[in-house]
């Protein structure tokens, strides 16, 4: 594997050598012949070279689902020497941030004549980065005092820091609905707070009714 892992990266074009390069990863970490942390730390590191904002975000897209089954997770078989759950969630919030990142990108990359079909685009692609949030809710070592702690501040400081009324109203909505309504109970404050800090055109009302209807059911 270790030789494998090492010729697909030889490859001539950077697309196709890095979709290679994450398959053989992920069967790579399946042998656990290498430490996962390492094999993890080395894909992101690689995936930087495409910048491209749409061929950007389908790689890492791809990466994060090759991945996710085999994460070292509290209690999965990938947990030990080789990684555990910090690892995991750093990867994820890593890969949430570049992609992020990439996707605000995407309404710059054409004139204002067709800015309406760029947002329109953009709007599609948003499931992309919101399967980073998906995949930090299901693994099992995010307990409260993590994502407190953690997972938390770092998707808040991602948010608030990016600028982009677009993601900023995707990804608080994904906060919501993707985490325990036991976890935003104690974290209620840290949630209103952040609203102050968000676009000023931003929908704040509908992520007000959001989380008050989704506390409400809960209650």
């Amino acid at each position: 594997m270790a030789d494998l892992y090492e010729s697909v990266q030889h490859a001539g074009s950077v697309i196709p050598r890095l979709y290679l390069l994450i398959t053989v990863g992920a069967a790579y970490v399946k042998t656990k012949e290498a430490p996962v942390k390492l094999i993890l730390s080395d894909l992101l590191d690689m995936v930087k070279g495409v910048q491209q904002p749409t061929r950007g975000l389908f790689l890492r897209y791809y990466l994060m689902k090759m991945m996710k089954d085999i994460l070292p997770d509290k209690g999965s078989e990938y947990e030990g020497e080789g990684g555990d759950c910090n690892d995991a969630i750093n990867f994820i919030l890593q890969n949430m941030s570049e992609m992020n990142r990439l996707w605000v990108r995407l309404q710059y990359l054409s004139s204002n004549k067709d800015k309406e079909q760029r947002e329109a685009e953009r709007n599609e692609l948003r499931v992309t980065v919101g399967e980073n949030i998906i995949r930090l809710s299901n693994l099992n070592g995010v307990t409260f005092e993590i994502y407190n702690q953690i997972v938390l501040p770092r998707i808040l400081e991602i948010v608030v820091m990016c600028k982009d009324t677009m993601a900023q109203q995707y990804l608080m909505e994904c906060v919501i609905q993707a985490f325990p309504d036991e976890f935003h109970l104690q974290t209620l404050e840290q949630l209103l707070d952040t609203t102050s800090s968000l676009n000023a055109d931003l929908d704040i009302k509908t992520i007000f009714i959001s989380l008050m209807e989704k506390l409400s059911k809960f209650a």
